[in-house]
This record gives structure tokens, sequence and C-alpha cells, in this order.
């Protein structure tokens, strides 16, 4: 029995009730197979396979060429690069209202490297390098530790580690319990812990040790796609042979291109005694090899007899085609644009790229907000709780998750848009300001600060037909506004009490 063997899940009957009134525990099952990815031109065909599996058999083979190809094919690698880009940016913010002091440390420690284990990155770069590993990789493991920071202050730090790292063939570390891939879960069917290698100091593997790390310590995000899954699929899986094809294309057109360039000389003679040069002098003319390869400026003699017969393949007016045709699922596979993947601009206009653009944003969206967003609170979460321990105190606070923006295809035209949804009271002037990357609160308090400014100033600046500054301060009483409990401006609505 080999390894992929010994993970699929067969059906196993379900348990018999343990108590009246108590349903049995159902192991979760899912009904998608995954196979690796083949063309009907390809010796074994069109093969599709039944069965449950809560990982997929074929997981190791698809992580290893969705890496690879993320690595060094240039589209596969120009996908993980936008997904990234647009879903995490420069990072997702966390807004904290309601405990300045707080939201305060808070901020300082997020913008510092205290949360990343290794002392690299900040929150923000560990939200890019584990979307990024996710996109490519199909999934990221992420280890909780408490750790003291520089200041000796309690805070959480978190550790990244690679999904090739997941011992998949571990022993489970409680005898009722089996192992999935490297995931442990109980009789219920509930993840309990993952196995890990141990690594040694340069990166490597130390020996075939694992550790077993506790499912309350880590933070595993990837796609659920189907119930019961334990493991992430990768992007771009559906269209890993187009991935792989493309480049052979490419290279083989490559060559066409060289020999088409290839510009030589051959010479014939008649007569039965000829030097081919001085450096041949010692040798016997007709031992001598004819060249088998083409090379540019190439000169060929021929002995008497014989002759030489060029062949001149036809052009593939269908290349272009095709590999338009394979970009289109490549993109379509990773959920881009044909126009992010590629580049190609030539046939691209404001609405193709708006209704192209408007599906993305939404598959952008919905991977943020279920398989990102949730993680970032329970970090913030985490954060809190520490906080908690060192200052004997719980702090009281609402916290929003604010994404980047997304650049506009044309500003004008979107703002007008966003400006009649506000003037017919479809969008808040908050889920305005959210879609622009911004904390509400924080850029409301920048805009008084800047009234305030300019009002000291004596500087008047009209927008349209609002206008700031000194005219229009003269009904603004700073400190009594900021300190009004009635001011609606300054009290946006809250959007997840925590």
């Amino acid at each position: 029995m080999g390894i992929r063997d010994f993970f699929r899940r067969r059906p196993t009957p379900a348990p018999a009730p343990t108590s009246v009134g108590t349903p049995p525990a159902i192991p979760r099952r899912g009904a998608r197979a995954y196979r690796l990815p083949k063309a009907a031109h390809y010796a074994d065909g069109f093969m599709p396979r039944g069965g449950y599996e809560r990982v997929p058999s074929a997981l190791g083979d698809l992580r290893r060429r969705a890496r690879d190809l993320a690595h060094n094919n240039p589209y596969a690698n120009r996908a993980v690069n936008t997904l990234t880009a647009y879903i995490v940016g420069p990072g997702i913010r966390v807004a904290i209202t309601g405990d300045a002091d707080y939201a305060h440390d808070f901020d300082l420690w997020a913008a510092s490297t205290a949360p990343d284990h290794d002392r690299r990155l900040t929150l923000y770069g560990l939200q890019s390098l584990a979307v990024r590993m996710m996109m490519e990789a199909g999934e990221a493991f992420i280890v909780v530790r408490h750790e003291e920071d520089g200041l000796g202050l309690l805070r959480p730090s978190f550790q990244l580690i690679d999904p090739d790292l997941i011992a998949e063939s571990a022993r489970p570390k409680y005898a009722a319990n089996k192992v999935l891939s490297g995931v442990e879960i109980d009789p219920k069917g509930q993840v309990v812990g993952y196995h890990i290698y141990e690594t040694a100091g340069d990166g490597g593997m130390s020996s075939m040790r694992t550790t077993f790390v506790r499912a309350a310590d880590m933070i595993h995000m990837f796609e659920q796609v189907l119930p019961g899954q334990l493991r992430g699929i990768p992007r771009g899986t559906q269209a890993l042979t187009q991935a792989a094809d493309i480049d052979d294309l490419i290279g083989t057109m490559l060559i066409k291109a060289r020999t088409e360039a290839c510009l030589g000389l051959v010479i014939t003679t008649d007569a039965d005694d000829y030097s081919l040069g001085d450096d041949y002098d010692d040798g016997d003319p007709d031992d001598l090899p004819l060249p088998e390869k083409l090379a540019p400026g190439l000169i060929m003699r021929l002995r008497p007899g014989e002759s030489a017969t060029s062949i001149n393949p036809g052009a593939s007016s269908s290349y272009i085609d095709y590999a338009r045709i394979s970009i289109q699922a490549i993109a379509i596979s990773y959920r881009c644009t044909y126009a992010q993947l590629s580049g190609d601009l030539e046939r691209a206009n404001f609405s193709s790229l708006k209704a192209g653009n408007n599906l993305f944003f939404q598959d952008i969206a919905e991977t943020r907000g279920i398989w990102i967003m949730p993680w970032i609170l329970r970090m913030e979460k985490l954060f809190r709780d520490d906080y908690e321990i060192e200052h004997g105190r719980k702090p009281e606070v609402t916290v929003t998750t604010v994404p980047p923006s997304a650049e506009a295809i044309d500003p004008t035209k979107e703002t007008a848009a966003v400006l009649a949804k506000l003037e017919a009271g479809l969008m808040s002037w908050d889920d305005a300001v959210l879609a622009q990357g911004k904390d509400p609160r924080a850029h409301l308090e920048q805009l008084r600060e800047e009234r305030k400014r300019l009002s000291d100033a004596g500087i008047t600046i009209t927008y349209s037909k609002q206008m700031i500054g000194s005219a229009g301060q003269d009904d603004l009483d700073d400190e009594g506004d900021q300190d009004s409990e009635g001011d609606a401006a300054a009290d946006p609505p809250t959007r997840a009490r925590r």
C-alpha cells in the first residue's frame, strides 16, 4: 500500500449513539477528488476518479508543481504577485475605537517587527508573506507564540511555517486519533493539532523528528471549497498543464526563430582532390564529419557527389491565438483578469476593464472577508489578551478591519458614482471612506485637524460647493465639537463590537 493509498479516506460505518437522544458523530467527508492535471493528448488521457477525500491524494504533487510554476513561469508568478498585491497590498489595517491608549499600543506593536518570531517583518509584512504562500502553495501555517518584546512586555509573536514542513506521515499523538496529511483529528473529526518537521539552523530538516502543535496554537489559512477539508489547494491547479505547455511553446518558437535566422553558405566542387583549409592538412578530408547543427554564418563544403537540401517548416499562424487562449485559461484558474496576467491592453477599453475588474474585486473581497480577515481579528484578540494580563485591565473596544483601496480605472467616473450613492442614501460616509482603504474615525480626525490648521493660518480653500478653512470654521467650536456626545459625524456607526 503506497503513501497516497494510506491517506485516501475510505467509507466507514457510523458509530452507534452513545446515549438516548444524542446523535452519533458523523465523520465529515468531501465528495470532490482532485487529480493531477492531465491533458487529453497525454498517455493516460482524461481519467476521472471518485471517492471521498478530506485531503486530496495528489496534494503533494499539486503543490510542488504549482510552486515551481509560481517561481519560474512568468504568468504564474505574475498571478501570485497580483493576488497578493490586491488582497493585502501595504497591509490590512485594524482600526480600534473606544480605548485610545490600547489603540496606540497596538498600532506601535503592529508597525514594529515584534509580531514576527524571526524579528524581520511587521504585522503587515507577515500578512503579505502568509497570503503569498496561500496563493502559491494553497495554505499558510502560522504558529502562535507568546514572548517578551524588547521592552520586557508580554506580546504574541507569529512564526510562518512552510507547508512542505508538515509531517504528512506522522503518527498520532493520541491513540484514539488519526493523522491525515499531517493534520491530527479526533474521533469526532475535529482538528486537534498539526505535526511539523523540526528544522536545523540553516533551514533544512533536522533528521525526521517532528513537533506537535495544538490547533489552538496554530493559524491555518486556506480556502475551504468542500466540507471537512483539511488542507488547502493551490490556486491555478486547473491550468498547470497550460502554464507548463506555454513555456514549452515559447521555447519551441524561439528555436524556430533562431533556425530561420541562420544564414549559411554551401560550396560544392567536382574536383577529386581539394583541401578544406590549413587546419585540416594533417587529416583525411573524407573522414571529416559534416556539421549537423545550423549556426549563423555557417560555411559548409560538400564532398563530390553530396548535395544539401533545406527543410523549411511552415510558419504557425495560430501560435499567437493559442498563446492568448492559454494565458486566458491561466488567468481564469488563478481568478485574475487576462490584462493583469499578460499586460496586454491592446484590445482593452474602460468598459471591458471595468467588467473584468468588477468580478475580480468581488473575488478579492470574498477572499479577504472569509479567509483572511478572521485571522487578522484573531491576531488582534491575542494581542488584547496579553495586554489585559500585562496591564491588569480589559479594554472595551470596537475593532474594524480596513483593507487597502483599489485603484480606480477612471477616477472621475467612479467618484461621480460614489457621490450619487451618497446623495441617494445608498452608501454611508463610513463605507465610502472604507472603500478608500482608510479608517473613517482617523480620517474624520484628520479632516478636523486640517480645518483647524487652515483656520488658524487664515486660509480658505474651496472644493466645488464645499468650503473649508477659516470661512467654514466660524460655526465650529473646536473643543465643544470634539467633546459633544451628540456629534453624529464624530461617532460613525461601529463595525464589530469586540
